[in-house]
């Protein structure tokens, strides 16, 4: 038979030890933060390019090379990968934004559905892509690939 013992620095009422500690409306905001923290961890973030005023006219330039002429967006859309963060999956391009892969379609410059360019005088030597809600716009490679 065993037999459970009490004891203050180990109470058996789950969560009560982080209430002893933190107090009770402390515990409350903890819990969010941690969360979060671990969220962050977890799901490291690619490269925004809020640094660079060099390059806003070239990001504002770019158009979706689909042939429609639409902008591929605005700067705050825009993510700087490294090498390791874009594959060629069967002739398409896939990028690894956010911990989740992409695909960018390579139909060929001005085509519908495609949103790699050809080449671009890409000022940053990264591959750069857009990304609108989650979604894939434009694709442009590093000039160093």
């Amino acid at each position: 038979m065993v037999t459970r013992v009490s004891h203050p620095a180990m109470p058996i009422q789950a969560g009560t030890r982080l209430t002893r500690f933190f107090g009770a409306c402390h515990v409350s905001k903890l819990i969010p933060a941690v969360v979060l923290l671990s969220l962050a961890v977890a799901f490291p973030v690619a490269a925004h390019v809020f640094d660079h005023p060099e390059w806003d006219e070239w990001f504002a330039a770019q158009r979706v090379p689909d042939g429609t002429g639409a902008v591929c967006c605005d700067k705050s859309d825009v993510y700087l990968l490294d090498d390791e963060d874009v594959r060629i999956v069967d002739g398409q391009y896939e990028a690894r934004v956010n911990s989740v892969w992409l695909q960018f379609p390579n139909t060929g410059q001005g085509k519908p559905g495609n949103k790699v360019f050809g080449y671009t005088a890409n000022p940053t030597g990264s591959y750069v892509v857009w990304v609108l809600h989650g979604l894939p716009r434009c694709l442009a490679e590093g000039t160093g690939t």
